[in-house]
């Protein structure tokens, strides 16, 4: 599993999207579990600490309220292809 992101023009603004490629499963059923949810949470903690100069791995708490969170961004990605963080309710 990777991520990787592109640039789509739109009128006058260039927007970057982001997603997450699976390259092989392996013949495991388990892919897009604990796998995809422990690949987000590593790539947002670094995403935040790029921002913010914050390192989540830090506080055990915010790790376990970010980790509810791509839980949750995980089932709604599923039904609708988009899916949103609220990193608000993190730290």
């Amino acid at each position: 599993m990777e991520f990787s992101s592109f640039k789509i023009k739109e009128g006058s603004t260039v927007n970057t999207y982001g997603q997450f490629v699976v390259k092989d499963v392996a013949w495991d059923d388990a892919c897009g579990g604990e796998g995809l949810e422990r690949a987000l949470v590593n790539h947002l903690v670094k995403e935040f600490e790029s921002k913010h100069g914050v390192d989540l791995h830090a506080s055990p708490k915010a790790i376990a309220k970010l980790r509810k969170q791509v839980g949750v961004c995980k089932r709604e990605g599923i039904c609708t292809m988009d899916g949103c963080v609220c990193l608000c309710t993190v730290c």
